[in-house]
């Protein structure tokens, strides 16, 4: 969810003309429930995805996009803005915009076509004007190819040469937590930013994908993942997953209306539980990296999904996985 701004400035902390912030429609602090992005300037902007988040933050959907759409206004006439035509929430907020497209329709200003995903990453073609450029990546998960595609749009779009383009991607192996390998071996230990429903069903897609085997899920859901009208969101997320384990999750305020009061984990693992048998809660994290340590085969990956840290317990399971297979 979210877009990529970059504005033109000076005096940063490199010599670059370019500064590039991430779109963050999270509230500014406790006492500005604004969103981040209410602050920047931007002059140009890369459009992703637009798909209802952080309901504790937008009660509603046409409330979250409000906010993109605001955003999107204030890029000015001698900026450009790159959007997927693939999304429908992108396709909502850009509508009656004059904008440069990129996805996998051939209508758009840049195409991309024939992904191969594998272990070792992506390959897949980009098309524009006429032209048809071949790009590896060394990153897991189909759907970087929309990224990677997104980025390249908006880097030709500012005057970089495809080739030099081209040579970054596949130099670029990644962010920490973005799909990271923390363990690749007999089994496999991956930590990916997925706090949502939807954003751990495309990670999950993506996993099973190019692993064939058991796919075990250990999530935690961001603040707005918490609250009630998200729950209807979890039916089928975790299709992808052999298993699903709710941890013990962090604790957040107590609200004062009981239907106000955020999902805890037991209740999270039941929700998910109606559409998927195999969903457990485990509430003592010693008792979860033993499970883990214990219960994984021979060519099991344990995909940690969400945005905090899991107290310690990814470092674990590392370990243990590692002695067990030594």
């Amino acid at each position: 969810t979210g877009g990529l701004s970059l504005s033109h400035a000076t005096g940063a902390v490199s010599d670059s003309d370019w500064s590039i912030v991430e779109g963050d429609e999270y509230q500014v602090s406790i006492s500005d429930r604004r969103p981040k992005f209410i602050y920047y300037a931007p002059t140009h902007l890369l459009l992703t995805s637009v798909s209802w988040d952080h309901a504790d933050l937008y009660p509603t959907e046409q409330a979250y996009f409000d906010e993109f759409k605001k955003l999107v206004g204030r890029i000015p006439s001698g900026g450009r803005i790159v959007a997927c035509s693939d999304d429908s929430g992108v396709q909502q907020i850009i509508k009656g915009r004059s904008v440069v497209t990129y996805g996998k329709s051939s209508g758009a200003d840049y195409h991309y076509e024939s992904v191969t995903a594998t272990k070792n990453g992506l390959d897949f073609s980009i098309m524009h004007d006429g032209q048809t450029w071949h790009v590896h990546s060394p990153m897991l998960g189909r759907f970087n190819a929309e990224n990677i595609a997104g980025a390249f749009a908006m880097a030709c779009e500012i005057g970089i040469k495809p080739e030099v383009i081209i040579q970054a991607i596949s130099d670029f192996k990644g962010i920490r937590r973005r799909f990271e390998k923390r363990l690749d071996g007999e089994k496999s230990v991956l930590d990916c930013h997925a706090p949502t429903a939807d954003k751990a069903a495309s990670v999950l897609e993506a996993i099973r994908e190019v692993y064939p085997q058991r796919v075990i899920a250990v999530y935690e859901p961001n603040i707005g993942g918490r609250q009630r009208a998200s729950a209807q969101a979890y039916d089928g997320a975790f299709k992808d997953a052999d298993i699903v384990i709710i941890p013990r999750l962090t604790k957040l305020k107590v609200a004062e209306n009981e239907k106000d009061q955020p999902i805890e984990g037991d209740e999270l693992a039941a929700i998910i539980g109606k559409t998927h048998a195999s969903t457990k809660y485990i509430e003592s994290d010693q008792n979860l990296v033993t499970f883990l340590a214990t219960e994984t085969h021979p060519g099991d990956v344990v995909a940690f999904l969400g945005s905090h840290g899991f107290r310690g317990m990814i470092e674990e399971v590392v370990d243990s996985l590692k002695k067990t297979t030594q």
